[in-house]
């Protein structure tokens, strides 16, 4: 407690503290500010590099972004479909081989599609 009964935490208003949960948002002080998944800070460190290299050899460039965030689609997907190719692989447990990701990783994964597929 300082003078006066205020104590240190009170007696600095301006004191902003962020903590950071489940990669989705930040808490300032108790409000929620949405943060947006993308693929460089958020889905290319889920890929192992023995994922990225495999997949190279067939033509699946996990670790670009811009392939990845290709918003051209095919007979499959009407958009995107590079990056809805590999989220159905890992949801299906087909990729990556002997390393099935775990729902988490699937959730932040689709947040990223939500979010808009940012680089």
């Amino acid at each position: 407690m300082l003078r006066g009964g205020v104590s240190r935490f009170t007696a600095v208003p301006a004191m902003v503290v962020y903590t950071i949960c489940n990669q989705k948002c930040m808490s300032r002080m108790g409000t929620v500010i949405a943060m947006t998944t993308s693929f460089g800070n958020d889905i290319l460190p889920m890929f192992r590099p023995g994922d990225i290299a495999c997949m190279a050899a067939k033509g699946v460039r996990l670790g670009d972004a811009d392939w990845m965030g290709d918003p051209a689609g095919n007979d499959d997907f009407a958009d995107h479909a590079n990056a809805r190719r590999v989220f159905a692989a890992l949801s299906s447990g087909f990729m990556p081989p002997g390393h099935r990701w775990s729902q988490d990783s699937l959730d932040i994964y689709a947040s990223w599609i939500g979010d808009g597929f940012q680089p």
